[in-house]
């Protein structure tokens, strides 16, 4: 197919009835988000040569417009189609392909007389840029940190049994404990206060369940416990207890606050790792699931150059800590 090079067609028409800006904006911003993959920040499809779509996903070349391809995708935006909006009652009616080609042969002509200059439109385009920025942001950090944790995640059966002869008296040993669990440190360091002060656990554990009734168990009482049942947070803590011994306050992941009680332990001298070997890959590939984000963070931080040449504007966070935040070490 010949290659032509854009030029200006005078006496065109420059609007459309669907080109007010609030429309423009609707209709713009999808084909965008769009486009963006296959043309990046800073190219202009109005320029002298172009491409035919890379790969499927642009779509089927339906016509080509002064060395424009406009594709079936281009014709699905236009018309509101998409995925997103195919999820509503009110689709607007199909844009025929001529009106397509009417507009694109415009937007054309608009770019060879200047008009893309109009700040109202720089600041519109900017901002549509930074929101198909913010998607491919998001999308793609996101795919990164699942298929890196994904990753670091592998337990082979070597490691598993190492772990197994390393931690056997734990993994053999099933802990009754009973639990206060408070939403708030506060309120955790005056339970801890009030069992310091000699209060029985369990009247304390019951001013934290003021509201439930009464069971044939006591809600506090978790039973027997096996080593893959034991919360992270504990496992520093509440294996070094004493029977009938009380931990301090644990402090855990989003905002728990627990405090334990070990009433007893048992024995299984009899468990063996073949008993135990697929729970135990499992708990393995958590923990290392649990230890790979902050580290992949810290990783990212420390290989790449970020500056921070102004402060932030209004609702930018640069996160917890002072502004520049403090160097990271490494993993």
């Amino acid at each position: 197919m010949e290659r032509r090079r854009t030029g200006v067609l005078p006496h065109l028409p420059l609007a459309s009835p669907s080109s007010a800006p609030g429309a423009a904006a609707r209709r713009v911003l999808p084909v965008l988000a769009v486009l963006g993959a296959a043309f990046p920040a800073g190219c202009d499809r109005g320029g002298e040569e172009h491409a035919a779509p890379a790969d499927a996903s642009a779509g089927t070349v339906l016509a080509v417009v002064n060395g424009v391809p406009l594709t079936d995708l281009d014709l699905r935006v236009a018309s509101g189609a998409t995925e997103a909006a195919s999820t509503h009652a009110d689709v607007p009616a199909p844009v025929p392909l001529a009106a397509l080609v009417r507009d694109e042969l415009a937007r054309q002509t608009a770019l060879a007389l200047g008009l893309d200059a109009d700040p109202d439109y720089r600041r519109e385009l900017a901002e549509m840029q930074a929101r198909l920025e913010g998607f491919q942001r998001e999308r793609l950090a996101g795919m990164y940190f699942r298929a890196e944790i994904a990753r670091r995640a592998v337990v082979n059966e070597a490691e598993a049994r190492r772990y197994f002869e390393a931690n056997r008296e734990r993994i053999r040993t099933e802990l009754l404990v009973w639990q206060i669990l408070v939403r708030d440190e506060d309120g955790a360091e005056r339970a801890a206060a009030e069992l310091a002060a000699g209060e029985p656990f369990e009247e304390v554990a019951r001013e934290q369940l003021p509201d439930v009734p009464a069971m044939e168990r006591s809600p506090w009482d978790l039973g027997y416990l096996r080593w893959n049942q034991i919360p992270e947070p504990w496992r520093p803590v509440v294996y070094d207890l004493a029977a009938g011994g009380t931990s301090g306050v644990i402090r855990g992941p989003n905002r728990r606050f627990w405090i334990v009680k070990l009433v007893a332990r048992r024995e299984n001298p009899g468990l063996t790792f073949d008993a135990v070997r697929e729970p135990l890959l499992a708990l393995l590939r958590d923990e290392r699931r649990l230890e790979a984000r902050p580290a992949i963070e810290r990783r990212l931080l420390e290989s790449a150059s970020v500056e921070y040449p102004a402060p932030p504007t209004a609702g930018a966070v640069r996160g917890p800590g002072a502004s520049p935040p403090p160097p990271l070490t490494a993993p």
